[in-house]
């Protein structure tokens, strides 16, 4: 195809990267046909592999100029009847990915490594556009455990969100506090995105919480966040369980 500057090409382009659920991998760059920077506008590549760590795109590109890209991670939501790109991560090397000319030769590229140009490593998280993040603070031994067996036992808190506009949302929570199914499809959503930290030396960054949430130590800092397109629609619940029946280790504790 023959543009007035140039000749656009067809250009396979792959990348190796762990994703978790509901988030799929983007590619962005400097030309029209990757967006021009714009999250909105960038490609969507496909998931090509059996365990789930390749994915891959044939994407429009004009062979008289090299162009600049950079790979992102982004979790699709609907908003208002439209879908939204939210960027989880991003590839944040100062100079961003290079295609030359020569590069575009057999119509297939090397595999890139999500994050690494060469043996270097750069990765941020994403950024707000329309969400909204909440966070939920926990300090000051702010829990009581009033049934005695429970009272020496360590205990996991675990927050889940709820959508009140959806009487389906709302349904699935009652009557199943002893059921950890609820917790598994709250978990397996990919959306809205609870993380949580502690503020401690050890595990003061925010990572995703697992099914069953974290130990609960009162005289711990706990903050959970949540990241949400509409505040106003969503509802949270606090959830406790006996870790010593139920739950496995937490995202950052040895297993």
């Amino acid at each position: 195809m023959r543009t007035i500057n140039g000749v656009i090409r067809e250009l396979l382009v792959q990348v190796r990267t762990e994703t978790a659920v509901g988030e799929t991998v983007f590619i962005s760059g400097n030309t029209p046909e990757l967006g021009e920077w714009k999250v909105s506008q960038a490609v969507q590549m496909t998931n090509v592999s059996t365990d789930g760590n390749l994915w891959q795109s044939l994407i429009r590109i004009p062979t008289h100029q090299n162009v600049q890209y950079r790979y992102l991670i982004c979790t699709i939501v609907e908003n208002e009847g439209k879908s939204e790109n939210i960027v989880r991560y991003w590839e944040s090397h100062l100079r961003p990915r290079i295609l030359r000319p020569i590069d575009f030769i057999d119509g297939k590229g090397e595999i890139d490594v999500f994050g690494y140009q060469g043996d270097s490593e750069s990765i941020s998280k994403g950024w707000l556009t329309s969400e909204t993040i909440v966070q939920l603070k926990m300090f000051n031994s702010p829990v009581t455990i009033w049934k005695r067996r429970y009272r020496e036992k360590p205990i996991s808190i675990h927050v889940s969100t709820i959508d009140i506009t959806r009487k389906d949302s709302v349904a699935e929570i009652i009557g199943m506090e002893e059921d950890s199914t609820l917790n598994e499809a709250v978990v397996n959503r990919g959306w809205p995105i609870v993380e949580v930290a502690q503020m401690n030396d050890t595990h003061c960054q925010f990572a995703p919480q697992n099914q069953f949430g974290i130990v609960y130590e009162p005289n711990e800092y706990v903050i959970f966040q949540v990241q949400v397109l509409n505040p106003n629609s969503i509802d949270k619940l606090f959830e406790g369980c006996d870790r010593t029946q139920l739950c496995p280790a937490a995202p950052w504790e040895d297993k």
